[in-house]
């Protein structure tokens, strides 16, 4: 490395993209290619092409967990926790005990809820509406039934005799 850094110093790049070049340059043709001590007189190119052994590529969901992301957050008297800003809802079973949270930081739409070195669930964030104790709710929202129709034909009746001048008791 030390002959890339006095090579770099003669070349004096001047930005990133020159530096870059320069490096690969020298390794391909320079340190890759010369020979040395630790493999036995062969040069890396030389070792690497002579190794029988299959190259081995993790999978997808390895890497992806290899690269996760962890904070310890404790879970709230609600059984919530907040990370980077969000509120996940972990159980009332893990309320007042610090987790483990795992997560990709670029898809928080769903996080790994660890504790003592197990994996124990996986949870989004929570969806927390806006409560507002005056709003009434909808007929269908509260399960109250719709007025019945011959409750309706009464009031109708009733109101139809009051416009008309009689009164709804018998006059006697």
């Amino acid at each position: 490395m030390e002959e890339f850094l006095q090579e770099a110093r003669l070349e004096k790049p001047q930005t990133l993209e020159q530096l870059n070049d320069l490096f690969r340059a020298w390794l391909s043709e320079g340190y890759n290619h010369r020979v040395h001590s630790s493999l036995s007189g062969k040069s890396p190119a030389q070792a690497f092409s002579e190794d029988i052994k299959a190259l081995r590529f993790p999978s997808p969901e390895t890497l992806r967990d290899a690269l996760l992301w962890e904070k310890t957050p404790k879970v709230d008297k609600s059984g919530c926790f907040s990370l980077q800003g969000l509120c996940y809802e972990a159980g009332v079973e893990w309320i007042g005990k610090n987790i483990m949270v795992r997560y990709d930081p670029f898809d928080l739409s769903l996080v790994e809820i660890w504790y003592k070195g197990e994996k124990k669930k996986m949870v989004s964030p929570a969806n927390i509406g806006e409560y507002n104790r005056n709003v009434k709710k909808p007929v269908e929202e509260t399960g109250k039934s719709q007025p019945v129709e011959a409750v309706t034909s009464v009031c109708q009746r009733k109101q139809e005799k009051a416009e008309a001048g009689t009164g709804s008791l018998p006059s006697g």
